[in-house]
């Protein structure tokens, strides 16, 4: 879905823009998603309820691709911290995934991913 968004007129240039775009595709989807949805200890950056699963996402942005395994453990352990998605939870599967997306001219795309 990222890539066929013309970077030259609607770059990703931060962890919010890349929020913003990832939201409003699956909205468009007519999925139960939440942004910055809070629990008793932050914020996680998309949430997406579905019948039998919930699935969270926390995303962290380089903007020159640098430092992305340190960025991709960094959502990992804000993860488990925080305990995104466990709240209500209503007997859904719970699916927890970190990624890292590489702003780097010559990329542009999320390169490191992780199931928590």
């Amino acid at each position: 879905m990222l890539s066929t968004i013309p970077y030259d007129q609607y770059p990703v240039e931060s962890e919010a823009v890349l929020r913003s775009l990832l939201l409003m595709y699956l909205v468009g989807l007519k999925l139960d998603v939440r942004a910055e949805q809070h629990n008793s200890k932050g914020r996680s950056d998309l949430l997406i309820n579905l019948k039998n699963r919930r699935v969270v996402i926390e995303l962290k942005f380089s903007s020159d691709g640098k430092n992305c395994e340190a960025l991709l453990q960094e959502a990992v352990n804000q993860i488990k911290d925080k305990e995104y998605g466990t709240e209500n939870l209503g007997g859904r599967e719970l699916i927890k995934i970190a990624c890292v997306f590489n702003g780097d001219d010559k990329v542009r795309k999320i390169t490191s991913f992780r199931i928590v």
